[in-house]
């Protein structure tokens, strides 16, 4: 094999995006998403990222020798937070092959991240080398006809504007400088080498890499990944509400995507147990219009997502069934309807209205099919419990032993939970510092049933557990809630400065 091939190997072995796809990319911002950001992240970045002060960046130590690697650009809020952008950049050939963010970190966050990609080795570098690896890779791509990955045009905003006023820093793309398209199946080669061929002529050379060299264990990660393949119920076609402007309220267009508070006010000055009704039949009607209308035909809205901030107030025990309905959809659904904040905006009301039936709660993570990042909220919600109720910390402890029991079970029956989901439970069972689940955890670990970008090791949960500090804890206040998600506050309800 030649040494370009060798290398090819090493690109393939990084190339799976799976490192972008773990539960810190997800839990609290989401992420392996194709489709659109919710429209207030998207304003956020768009109008207030680039007036943010340039924080800690880094880079791939190996990105030009194997072709692949990553860039990290930070923003500093005035708060000391920061939000990070990553670049997956293909320098041989294709530029940037994806891209992601990550709000409102801790410096502490940050390293984690940097040690989750465990893939690559990373040095600090200034911003100027972060602009001019990105953006020479963009236009040494755009030389072949390759566009960047399309999220790139939201990205972009962690960036300054490419002009003069950038120094600019000559690196060498290519192989010898010449397009080496290093494809990792026929289906990708289709589709990148003949727009490169049309650009820069027939004599492309390029490598189809056999996926036969990926890790075995990434494989087996990957089978171990559940499908959507919950049978949805025949949500009602009509709604009968007692006041029918409550809908029109919720359906209107409004400035930065959801209610204002004095909307929420308004609808709140209503009775209680009519307003409660009414949303019921609302979530409930637009569930059903979401499986009726073709996914094309469907406009973003804030109707679901106002209607289930507002049963945090409203809501009692009857309303847990209609919550967890909003819990049951398929991921493309919080891409329309709830956008990236799927813990921050259903927790609330799931915790009130579900606090006092553990026992429901528990049969709800036994179902299986359901989309896991959705799925997530439930254990999050039971975890709070145990912070607003110290003294109910025993109950939720048998609860979390219960759910680990039955994860062992089930994949000692040939099913399985996906490990990203077991991989969130196991956060949640380190913030509760339950050093009474580790036997289970180790069960987990050995069996590698989490998610392995994550834990690797028993040593990990129990080091996370002694070093875990007390957390700020995510808001359950509904007027916090709809800052946070019109960007005026963060996941905390800390203003946002």
């Amino acid at each position: 094999m030649s040494a370009y091939n060798i290398i090819c190997n090493i690109y393939a072995n990084h190339s799976p995006y799976n490192d972008l796809k773990t539960k810190e990319m997800k839990k609290k911002e989401n992420k392996k998403k194709d489709s659109q950001l919710s429209s207030t992240t998207t304003r956020f970045i768009t109008e207030e990222m680039r007036l943010l002060k340039i924080g800690p960046c880094f880079m791939s130590t190996d990105i030009q020798e194997i072709g692949l690697g990553l860039v990290i650009v930070g923003r500093i809020h005035q708060s000391g937070k920061i939000s990070i952008a990553f670049f997956l950049i293909d320098s041989f050939c294709l530029g940037v092959k994806d891209c992601g963010y990550k709000l409102y970190l801790k410096q502490d966050e940050i390293e984690d991240i940097l040690n989750m990609f465990y893939n690559f080795d990373f040095k600090p570098c200034s911003y100027e080398e972060a602009h001019n690896m990105i953006y020479g890779a963009v236009h040494f791509a755009e030389k072949g006809g390759i566009k960047p990955n399309e999220n790139f045009e939201l990205m972009k905003y962690f960036l300054a504007e490419d002009n003069a006023e950038i120094p600019h820093i000559a690196y060498e793309f290519g192989r010898n400088g010449e397009h080496y398209l290093c494809a990792k199946d026929k289906e990708e080669l289709n589709r990148f080498l003949p727009l490169l061929q049309k650009a820069l002529g027939k004599d492309v050379e390029y490598i189809i890499l056999d996926e036969d060299t990926e890790e075995e264990e990434i494989e087996e990660y990957l089978e171990r990944e559940s499908e959507y393949t919950f049978k949805i119920p025949d949500y009602p076609r009509q709604v009968t509400l007692i006041h029918p402007w409550v809908y029109k309220e919720l359906a209107k267009e409004y400035d930065k995507g959801l209610p204002d508070e004095q909307t929420f006010s308004r609808l709140l000055d209503l009775p209680h147990d009519e307003l409660r009704h009414d949303l019921e039949q609302i979530i409930l009607y637009k569930l059903g219009q979401f499986h009726r209308v073709p996914v094309k035909k469907q406009k973003e809205d804030s109707v679901v997502l106002a209607a289930v901030i507002l049963l945090s107030v409203v809501g009692n025990e009857e309303s847990l069934g209609c919550v967890l309905e909003c819990l049951h959809q398929p991921e493309v659904f919080y891409d329309l309807y709830i956008g990236d904040f799927i813990v921050e905006s259903i927790m609330p009301s799931l915790y009130f209205t579900g606090k006092n039936q553990l026992k429901k709660l528990m049969e709800e993570m036994k179902i299986p099919g359901l989309y896991p990042f959705a799925k997530s909220v439930i254990p999050e919600a039971v975890l709070r419990i145990a912070i607003e109720t110290p003294e109910r910390r025993a109950e939720v402890v048998a609860w979390f032993h219960e759910l680990l029991q039955f994860i062992i079970h089930d994949s000692q029956h040939g099913a399985s939970v996906p490990p990203v989901l077991v991989g969130l439970i196991l956060d949640d069972i380190i913030t509760l510092k339950a050093f009474e689940l580790l036997p289970e955890c180790k069960t987990i670990i050995k069996e590698r049933l989490a998610d392995e970008y994550t834990f690797r090791d028993l040593k990990d949960i129990e080091q996370l557990m002694i070093d875990e500090n007390k957390q700020m804890k995510l808001t359950l206040d509904y007027r916090d809630i709809i800052k946070c998600l019109r960007g005026e506050k963060n996941s905390f309800g800390v203003e946002i400065n």
